[in-house]
């Protein structure tokens, strides 16, 4: 998951090198709960990251 975390870095560096203007990139970044991890006090929160429709999922160790 860290090797896809820097990919996803590195994209992000080429896509804010280019011109705004003649880019087709696309990014998003959207935070969700998984109520099906939850115990029943807390439900952990996660953050999808996602450059040019391939994205991935991972913690951020908080809970709501």
């Amino acid at each position: 998951m860290l090797y896809n975390l820097s990919v996803l870095v590195q994209n992000l560096a080429i896509i804010k090198g280019e011109n705004s203007m003649k880019s087709k990139h696309s990014f998003s970044v959207n935070f969700f709960v998984r109520s099906n991890r939850a115990d029943f006090v807390r439900v952990p929160m996660y953050v999808r990251i996602t450059v040019d429709g391939k994205g991935i999922d991972f913690s951020i160790k908080k809970f709501v």
